[in-house]
């Protein structure tokens, strides 16, 4: 992830103030040639930085897999860790074919690994219309997988179905809950079957 490929910034050393430019916006030079500020953001001390308005994409090997925006993201360098508000993940497929997106009002972005975790009001909806909604949900790059612990609600055309877990591809092809409860229209509780669950 490339911070700040969206704006620019200046970080006021010794300061909880940092002064971040917006992204996309007209930068001014002052007459001492430093950057004059837009917008003003308050952050901890162990911030290394603060990006206002970023968007970066993740494209292994040259095909897009993530496009990651967030509204604010707190930078720690030497953990490399986001801390991000106003989360906005786009999944896309092996040929760059847009799958799904998720939302959620803030996240926490692990460099090294690509892994995310996403909380409140986080829901992910796939291009084909299935929706989940959860509290809190975790993705892990390497396994490709979205998942929780906590309460979900998951629907698709065919019903509503809630739960205590959930695991599942960012496209929900393959999709495994922990007790289900729920079904198709018309059907009787419980009697809903995801992909990925035997009969």
């Amino acid at each position: 992830m490339r911070p700040g490929s969206r704006g620019a910034w200046r970080l006021a050393r010794g300061s909880l103030a940092v002064v971040v430019a917006m992204a996309g916006g007209a930068l001014a030079a002052c007459q001492d040639d430093t950057i004059r500020p837009v917008a003003v953001l308050e952050a901890g001390d162990s911030a290394d930085q603060v990006l206002y308005g970023v968007t970066t994409l993740i494209a292994p090997e040259g095909v897009r897999r993530h496009r990651l925006q967030a509204d604010t993201a707190m930078v720690y360098n030497a953990t490399g860790l986001y801390d991000l508000r106003g989360v906005h993940l786009t999944f896309y497929d092996p040929a760059g074919v847009e799958m799904s997106v998720l939302t959620a009002d803030s996240g926490v972005y692990r460099l090294n690994t690509g892994a995310m975790e996403a909380k409140g009001n986080v829901v992910v909806e796939s291009v084909d219309g299935k929706i989940l909604r959860t509290s809190y949900l975790q993705y892990d790059r390497d396994a490709n997988e979205l998942s929780t612990d906590q309460f979900f609600t998951y629907l698709t055309d065919g019903g509503t179905i809630e739960g205590n877990g959930f695991r599942s591809d960012p496209n929900f092809t393959f999709t495994v809950t922990d007790q289900p409860r729920g079904g198709q229209d018309g059907d009787a509780p419980g009697t809903m079957l995801l992909p990925g669950q035997d009969p």
